[in-house]
């Protein structure tokens, strides 16, 4: 996949995420956390100093949740790995239950969702998706 293509997905989805989110949120909360430390690179096994500069959010909205991060790498080293680099995950949740609009009963069962994910690499070229299910359930 090329750069351009990678870079394209990643606003469509950056998009399809304030679209999904800002109209109905609830509830948020965001984060920045930033470290720096030595890592050394799996190709290489050259050691640099590494900054990597992480944005989190988690938050609810009316018809499910979403949570995703994002970190910004940076090694400084000459070896082709993580010089400058982002990773991230979305994972979008809707409620079958709150689409619905009621709840589902069933036993334990509480509600079903279903969440799509997406993952990204720029350094890697990667980006996929996921599909799965996630079921709430009331343990006694």
């Amino acid at each position: 996949m090329s750069v351009t293509r990678l870079r394209d997905s990643l606003r469509l989805a950056a998009a399809a995420a304030l679209v999904l989110a800002a109209p109905a949120a609830a509830s948020a909360q965001m984060e920045f956390h930033y470290q720096y430390g030595k890592l050394t690179g799996p190709f290489s096994g050259e050691s640099t100093y590494t900054s990597i500069l992480t944005l989190q959010h988690a938050g609810q909205w009316s018809h499910g949740d979403s949570f995703f991060f994002i970190d910004l790498l940076n090694d400084g080293g000459g070896d082709g790995f993580n010089e400058k680099n982002a990773y991230g995950e979305w994972y979008p949740t809707l409620s079958i239950g709150k689409l619905a609009g009621r709840s589902i009963e069933a036993g334990p069962l509480r509600d079903v969702a279903v969440i799509g994910g997406i993952n990204f690499d720029i350094d890697a070229h990667l980006l996929s998706h996921t599909l799965f299910q996630r079921l709430h359930l009331t343990v006694p």
